[in-house]
């Protein structure tokens, strides 16, 4: 009887125990995550490396514009000159009283008058200009004319004015033509180099050219530092044979008058240029 009570208090006490390991059991179960779950996690995908282009900027189109209408004409006042002196005119300097043609020319001169850009010359065997003669009235831009045609012994009757950019008072003089010398009919030569009356021309070195005079092969140089070309550069007069000749180490800034003629076989009419020299260089400092 002992022994049975002994045994149903042992089988309880086992099976309280029993039922207090599987609570525990369980809780520290429930402590302990699944092994077997799988944890989950995003994965995002890198791209594969590619080459960088270089920089550059893009423009954008520009819009169309309308097309730009043609301009009305309009008509602009004439640009202000500036005017002459009064009462200015020009002084002449030849020919007066007797004048001697040379190879049937006759070269007439005059002192410049300040702003002015063209003369007119009239030469007539009556003192009132109305029989003019020698291809004139002619317009010039320099004072200096040559003439042919004239005839010995004839009085003649010269004057000049300006023309542009006003109208001056004319000069008038008179002259006895003594020596009628070689005539010879035709045009002058044509200028190739220095021509316009350059400014600045580099003195050290001056190329002059003129085209060939039909059935000449020699010319007359002369370089002068006057219009009427007496103040000669040494070394002209000199023939040349052919169409160009040059000239070195000329002053600076200094305006020249040079004359071109065929001579040999035919004889032309004395073609007249002339230019400024430039300055001399500006020194450099010490």
């Amino acid at each position: 009887m002992i022994k049975k009570r002994c045994a149903l208090r042992l089988l309880k006490f086992s099976t309280a125990l029993l039922i207090v390991l599987s609570m525990a059991l369980a809780n520290s179960c429930n402590s302990i995550p699944n092994p077997i779950t799988p944890t989950t996690s995003s994965i995002t995908a890198t791209p594969s490396p590619t080459v960088r282009p270089s920089a550059y900027v893009i423009l954008p189109t520009p819009p169309l514009l309308p097309p730009t209408p043609s301009p009305t004409p309009s008509w602009s006042p004439a640009p202000s000159v500036t005017p002459l002196p009064a009462h200015s005119k020009p002084v002449l300097i030849e020919p007066i009283g007797n004048a001697t043609i040379i190879q049937g020319a006759l070269n007439f001169s005059w002192m410049p008058v300040a702003g002015a850009t063209e003369y007119e010359i009239a030469i007539a065997s009556d003192e009132a200009l109305t029989k003019t003669m020698a291809g004139t009235p002619a317009k010039v831009y320099i004072p200096f004319f040559s003439a042919r045609g004239l005839k010995s012994p004839t009085t003649y009757y010269w004057s000049v004015r300006v023309t542009s950019p006003e109208i001056s008072e004319p000069a008038s003089g008179n002259f006895v033509v003594t020596l009628a010398g070689v005539i010879q009919d035709g045009d002058g030569i044509r200028v190739l180099s220095p021509v316009g009356m350059p400014l600045n021309v580099n003195p050290n070195s001056v190329s002059f050219s003129w085209a060939p005079y039909e059935g000449s092969y020699e010319y007359t140089f002369i370089l002068a530092t006057d219009v009427s070309l007496r103040q000669t550069v040494a070394g002209t007069p000199v023939r040349v044979p052919g169409t160009s000749c040059q000239v070195v180490y000329l002053d600076y800034s200094k305006t020249y008058f040079w004359a071109i003629q065929a001579t040999k076989p035919q004889v032309s009419i004395q073609t007249i240029g002339t230019f400024t020299t430039g300055a001399p260089p500006t020194p450099l400092p010490p």
